[in-house]
């Protein structure tokens, strides 16, 4: 299970690669591309939100690391980084 998972993990990265960049690998188990992010959101800890389009319609939280190194290129599918409703 474990070697799974390694290989999980380095085929997202190599994805990033193959691609230029257009999927960047977000969680430990998914690569996105820009234009599938809908709209994002700062949770209170330094991790983002993501609302993804369909067909995946789901919300995916991306690592507080993960967000410091996509930040700039979720800002450009979303134009703005909203705060979680009910964070200061």
């Amino acid at each position: 299970l474990l070697l799974e998972l390694e290989t999980s993990r380095k085929l997202l990265k190599e994805a990033e690669e193959v691609t230029d960049g257009f999927f960047r690998k977000i969680t430990r188990n998914m690569a996105v591309p820009q234009h599938m992010i809908a709209d994002c959101k700062r949770l209170k800890d330094g991790r983002l939100q993501l609302q993804l389009k369909a067909p995946l319609n789901s919300q995916v939280r991306v690592s507080k690391k993960t967000a410091a190194l996509l930040e700039d290129w979720i800002l450009e599918a979303v134009k703005e980084i909203k705060k979680k409703d009910g964070d200061v």
